[in-house]
């Protein structure tokens, strides 16, 4: 539901449409979206490094007010700052 939400609309990349990563990347690196096919769908600057995003996927973003009550953005790419493909 993620590529839909991103596709038809303004949204930004939520942790709890995020099945995973691939790779090692730091807060701030610019990553690709890729669908379940493996479709490359966005592009944008990802608020998690790598093994952040293993630990928040498919996380609310209640549960990231908790783990991360210091954080300004929760989203994983804030759609002011992705590119869809």
């Amino acid at each position: 539901g993620a590529c839909r939400a991103l596709a038809f609309g303004q949204a930004s990349l939520l942790s709890v449409g995020v099945n995973t990563s691939i790779g090692e990347f730091h807060r701030g690196d610019i990553v690709d979206i890729v669908s379940e096919s493996g479709e490359v769908v966005a592009r944008g600057e990802s608020q998690y490094s790598s093994h952040e995003i293993d630990s928040i996927a498919h996380k609310n973003l209640a549960e990231l007010e908790i783990i991360y009550p210091d954080r300004n953005r929760l989203e994983v790419v804030h759609h002011d700052a992705l590119v869809l493909l």
